[in-house]
């Protein structure tokens, strides 16, 4: 038989996979790190499975020292409930989260443990410079999203460890943006269907601008290209630094299309892939064209679009 557990505290979640080192995870609908379909043990081994859906800790989300703390069993609708649209990234990207009932269920620590290549959440992260709080009975430790996730299905974290947060640095206005500057941000994404769809390709990007519209930080993150989510650093040493115009968007998207190992599945070839990214860079361009003015275009590649072609 199997023994299932579901502890309300953290720290007795920590020593029920002490006790128990061959548990499975599970948190909303979604065991994790990379548990397959085929990695339950035969029927005559004891199963033990530990839920982390009760544990306090894990389901607060609150603001201290400049800085939001997202416990890692809050649930996608929690988490923009919560932020109340303070970063425009995460407001964006839950209205595209798949179905009302996913993000009713799906939490931020089952997405970022699974690490699924075509996950939402990833790339925004990313974007945002993110850390994340893992914790085990030794003590607790801090990651940048980028060295947390590793692979498909693979990440940074060790057995007898739970993700017990993500780390967001706050995105309120400033004297700075007030004189001129601009953080533009944005997020795209590509599937078969509108909700239940994995994402083909989705794109996250945060760029800020200072008075004289020069670039001078700039995140171009994707999810669904390669095996887990990755920046475009190429692109984004080409974008940091150069006025914001036609010209340096231009050569930004060319540069895109050769960025990522583009993988194909039964969704989408590597060729279609390449393509998509180069388009969910220039919508957002084309979206963001002046600096403090925001022109929804529509999904096809429109006339602002076009003016990006090579």
């Amino acid at each position: 038989g199997a023994l299932f557990y579901r502890p309300v505290n953290l720290k007795a979640a920590l020593r029920l996979l002490q006790s128990h080192p061959g548990a499975k995870i599970v948190a909303a609908d979604t065991l994790f790190p990379g548990v397959a379909h085929g990695d339950w043990p035969c029927r005559n081994d004891r199963q033990v499975v530990v839920s982390l859906e009760s544990v306090i800790q894990l389901r607060e989300v609150s603001f201290e020292q400049e800085q939001w703390q997202i416990g890692g069993s809050v649930t996608i609708r929690a988490l923009a409930e919560a932020l109340g649209g303070r970063i425009p990234l995460i407001e964006r990207m839950t209205r595209r989260f798949s179905s009302l009932q996913a993000r009713n269920r799906s939490t931020v620590g089952d997405h970022l443990s699974f690490a699924a290549c075509g996950s939402d959440l990833p790339p925004v992260l990313l974007a945002l410079d993110a850390e994340v709080l893992i914790s085990s009975l030794s003590g607790e430790r801090k990651l940048m999203i980028k060295d947390f996730l590793e692979g498909a299905g693979s990440t940074a974290m060790e057995r007898g460890e739970i993700l017990r947060s993500v780390l967001l640095e706050s995105r309120t206005p400033n004297a700075s943006e007030l004189e001129g500057n601009h953080h533009l941000s944005g997020f795209y994404k590509v599937t078969r269907r509108n909700h239940n769809g994995r994402a083909i390709v989705c794109g996250a990007f945060a760029v800020e601008i200072n008075n004289e519209g020069r670039v001078t930080k700039a995140r171009l993150c994707y999810g669904g290209v390669a095996a887990h989510a990755m920046r475009a650093h190429e692109a984004e040493e080409l974008l940091t630094g150069a006025p914001w115009g036609t010209k340096a968007a231009r050569k930004v998207a060319v540069a895109l299309r050769e960025s990522f190992p583009a993988q194909t599945d039964f969704l989408a070839g590597a060729d279609y892939r390449k393509s998509m990214v180069s388009e969910l860079w220039r919508k957002f361009f084309a979206e963001n064209r002046k600096p403090g003015t925001y022109v929804p275009v529509s999904d096809g590649l429109d006339d602002h679009a076009r003016l990006l072609e090579p």
